[in-house]
């Protein structure tokens, strides 16, 4: 962008092919309020094909603050002339009591509760979220310090199913800094969230060292374009299993192969494919490859599992 605030034609371009990806129709957007979530509604109301929801969960874990971007985004929505629909984490009290004790988890199945409403009620095909190229380096660096195999180091999905919710994130090619410099172009503020400056949680300590050592981020997109390859070769070859299929094929195969295999047969059978972490695949594995292991058991989404006389079944 230049001092005048104008971004290049080339930034524009790659900013308008990233919303253009989006399909036509009726769409929920998580809008924070801050920059990213901010950015990408003012970019998706330049589509004349799409009709849009915005929809703001209040955390209430900053006081008047959290309670300052849901009337910002309020506002916006309201000057945009597009619906909104907010609602405070409170409400969501008694369909939580299950939740992860993780905060940042318990705030992720919250956020997926809220977007199911939305979607459910005002007839969206799903939601449109904010992340970005920023926060597919910070996610890989964080996977890869917890050892990660090499699945979990392919990046954020661009497109996926959460809990029943088909959600899309069109700026995942997009510099963080692009959005920012697009919304000073069109004197748009934005939210700053005070506890992003915070190294108290580990994703903005990445962030500090990331922005310390930018050569780190094309090493991590080399990391993630490896893996996303071989995640793809892995795809490729790995065999699909009937609903009944004998123990031994599945025991047999290579480590590589049997993960995958495992997997694509669970989420054949109903299991919800955002549910499939590797304890979950790996027993099934244990399951076919060891006798002793128990011969029936229930796996996510309530489905049950049966092996007899050496084979699976459902």
């Amino acid at each position: 962008m230049d001092s005048s605030g104008i971004i290049s034609g080339q930034v524009e371009q790659r900013l308008q092919k990233a919303v253009d990806a989006v399909p036509a129709g009726h769409w929920a957007v998580g809008v924070s309020g801050g920059a990213d979530s901010t950015a990408l509604l003012r970019l998706l109301v330049t589509r004349d094909d799409l009709q849009l929801t915005v929809a703001h969960l209040n955390h209430q874990t900053r006081g008047e603050a959290s309670d300052g971007d849901e009337k910002f985004v309020r506002v916006l929505a309201a000057s945009l002339q597009i619906p909104f629909v907010a609602e405070k984490l409170s409400a969501l009290g008694d369909e939580l009591q299950n939740a992860p004790a993780n905060p940042s988890a318990k705030y992720r199945q919250a956020r997926f509760l809220f977007f199911s409403r939305v979607i459910e009620q005002h007839g969206c095909r799903g939601v449109l979220l904010a992340h970005h190229a920023g926060d597919v380096d910070e996610t890989v660096f964080q996977r890869l310090m917890r050892g990660s195999g090499y699945t979990g180091l392919t990046g954020i999905a661009a497109e996926l199913t959460v809990q029943n919710v088909l959600v899309l994130r069109p700026l995942l090619r997009i510099e963080p800094i692009l959005l920012r410099d697009y919304l000073r172009s069109i004197s748009q503020t934005w939210r700053t969230d005070a506890s992003n400056d915070s190294n108290e949680y580990g994703r903005n300590r990445v962030r500090s060292l990331l922005a310390c050592h930018p050569s780190l981020r094309s090493a991590l997109d080399e990391v993630r374009r490896s893996c996303l390859e071989l995640h793809q070769w892995v795809q490729g070859v790995s065999p699909c299993f009937p609903q009944r299929f004998a123990a031994k094929q599945l025991a047999s195969l290579p480590s590589l192969f049997s993960r995958e295999a495992a997997k694509r047969w669970l989420i054949g059978i109903g299991c919800p494919a955002d549910l499939m972490e590797p304890p979950v695949i790996e027993r099934l594995i244990q399951m076919a490859s060891d006798a002793c292991t128990p011969s029936r058991q229930v796996f996510p989404g309530k489905i049950v599992v049966v092996r007899k006389s050496g084979w699976i079944d459902s």
